[in-house]
């Protein structure tokens, strides 16, 4: 039970609440005779700032389709697995606007360097080895440091070859774009007639390949949409990602890279003992 002390101490506390910040200020010795001032400048300010804001955001947006998650009749959920755990029951349901696409299988994509295998394709570090190899890249020849390292960073900037996740990742998001906007013009979907697409993305283990490309074909679906070129996307469009494997009990040892590591060991040697030879002769 609350004693006639505590009460008092609930009272004081509750008018305490009621003082002004400006008295409460004058009470520590810490109070600014320009405090009140300056706050009326502060809301003065920042009203301006909204409403130019607000009239910017207006203009440069413009036709803009994409909404966050929940507030959208049209939404694309983009699905990684790993076919080592068999595809998706849904993903054989055969043709309809939920599901448009066949499965985009990127086993042929470049595998995942041994340098960073053991991560998830959810690591930042995995993320920029992924989408900086080239096509004529060669899985292997690259070590933590010679990635981390300025040359490295120039090599990667003058080569004009486009980088197989990248171009993968804009061809497909235009596809979806295109399937969207199909459904919408003839299907009649949208506030009346809701739609959940789904698209399915896999790689051999669901762990690396399909997860960075389900990421990055989301990043580009987003800016598409927020650009929306001719207002061909005429209903409000929210997208998500979901990764059915990456944390998966993978017991292979393909799924964290270890034959790729020992390749590239292997490689090192053999280089050292021609070295080795040629030096002698």
């Amino acid at each position: 039970e609350n004693t006639p002390e505590d009460l008092d101490d609930v009272s004081h506390f509750n008018t305490r609440c009621k003082v002004s910040l400006s008295d409460l200020m004058k009470e520590y010795g810490t109070y600014d005779p320009d405090y009140e001032k300056m706050k009326s400048m502060n809301v003065e300010s920042n009203s301006i700032e909204k409403s130019n804001t607000s009239s910017k955001s207006v203009s440069s947006e413009g036709n803009g389709a994409l909404v966050p998650n929940g507030k959208a009749p049209i939404h694309i959920e983009l699905v990684s697995f790993g076919y080592k755990y068999s595809v998706p029951p849904q993903a054989r349901e055969g043709w309809s606007h939920s599901n448009p696409l066949s499965p985009i299988d990127c086993r042929v994509l470049p595998r995942c360097p041994h340098y960073v295998a053991k991560l998830s394709g959810l690591s930042h570090k995995v993320k920029r080895a992924m989408l900086s190899m080239k096509a004529d890249t060669r899985e292997g020849n690259n070590s933590d440091e010679e990635q981390d390292s300025p040359d490295y960073e120039d090599e990667k900037d003058d080569s004009n070859t486009v980088s197989p996740m990248l171009d993968r990742s804009e061809k497909e998001s235009s596809v979806i774009l295109s399937s969207i906007q199909d459904a919408i013009d003839d299907g009649g979907h949208g506030y009346a007639f809701p739609l959940e697409t789904k698209i399915w993305i896999g790689s051999e283990y669901g762990r690396h390949r399909s997860v960075v490309l389900c990421e990055h074909m989301a990043q580009t679906l987003r800016r598409l949409l927020r650009e929306n070129e001719g207002n061909k996307i005429k209903q409000p469009v929210s997208v998500s990602t979901r990764h059915r494997d990456v944390d998966n009990n993978h017991r292979d040892e393909e799924a964290f890279g270890k034959d790729l590591r020992r390749e590239h060991q292997a490689e090192v040697k053999r280089k050292k003992k021609q070295e080795w030879l040629e030096s002698r002769w």
